[in-house]
């Protein structure tokens, strides 16, 4: 990293065109201080300005060397020259859009856009500075077009009604076809419970009688059946990590399935 001692002697200007103003604010930063105070001064500004360097980079890479707006084309400069260098109008729409969900929570997006556009456009100012006949000129106008604007207005409202009542029908389905899925699966791994083990595991007692088995592959088999069933018709209450049968990538051995089996229980009930 580059050296940031010129920094805090103010001996350097980081914008040759923007000289600081030599205020009392300014002199207080550059106050003779200990050294561990520089010293840890110098640090914080080497990290800051390296990651301000990258992320100025990575912000304005098309116009470095390299870019493909780096050497632009006269005609490309002209055709954006009445582009917004900034996004402020962007963020001045969305602050207000912001304001008026909170202020007005009942209220319709044609509300909120009639009311960013009379605002932000700045139309009582525009008319107020008319002179009388051009004025009543566009009066006139607005009332002899009313009855088209308010057909426009309708529709424009009707398209937003149909396009939120499809979506809610869509999460709807969604949601009852997830509802419809979890609810075959939970039959099917009590059903699966059921034939390995020929009974649900609710109580300590019936983990027990599962360990009876000879069979160590079975006894897995049986463990795992009563896991699923517990996974599918658990209510809350139990952490989700217990119902995990392998561990980074490898199956989780009998005994702790047991030990989850148990904890599942007690947490369960």
């Amino acid at each position: 990293m580059v050296d940031p001692t010129p920094l805090v002697n103010d001996c350097t200007l980081l914008f040759q065109d923007l000289p600081p103003v030599q205020n009392d604010f300014h002199k207080s930063l550059y106050l003779p201080t200990t050294a561990n105070i520089e010293h840890l001064t110098k640090q914080a500004l080497s990290i800051i300005l390296h990651n301000m360097y990258v992320c100025v980079c990575r912000q304005v890479q098309d116009h470095l060397p390299g870019g493909c707006f780096h050497d632009a084309r006269d005609q490309l400069r002209q055709e954006t020259s009445t582009c917004p260098k900034d996004n402020l109008a962007a963020e001045r729409i969305f602050s207000g859009l912001d304001r008026l969900r909170r202020i007005m929570p009942n209220a319709n997006t044609v509300s909120f856009e009639g009311i960013l556009l009379w605002s932000l456009n700045k139309t009582r100012d525009y008319l107020d500075g008319m002179d009388e006949t051009k004025k009543s000129k566009f009066i006139a106008d607005a009332r002899k077009h009313r009855g088209s604007y308010l057909k426009l207005y309708q529709c424009k409202s009707a398209a937003i009604k149909k396009v939120c009542a499809e979506r809610m029908q869509q999460n709807k389905d969604k949601k009852e076809a997830k509802q419809r899925l979890l609810t075959k699966q939970a039959a099917e791994n009590t059903s699966n419970a059921l034939k390995i083990c020929g009974t649900i595991c609710s109580a300590q007692e019936h983990v027990d009688e599962l360990l009876k088995m000879d069979d160590k592959r079975k006894l897995e088999e049986a463990l795992i059946s009563q896991i699923k069933h517990w996974k599918t018709s658990c209510r809350g209450g139990v952490r989700r990590d217990l119902f995990y049968l392998t561990s980074k990538g490898k199956k989780l051995p009998t005994e702790q399935l047991e030990t989850n089996l148990r904890t599942i229980i007690y947490l369960g009930h």
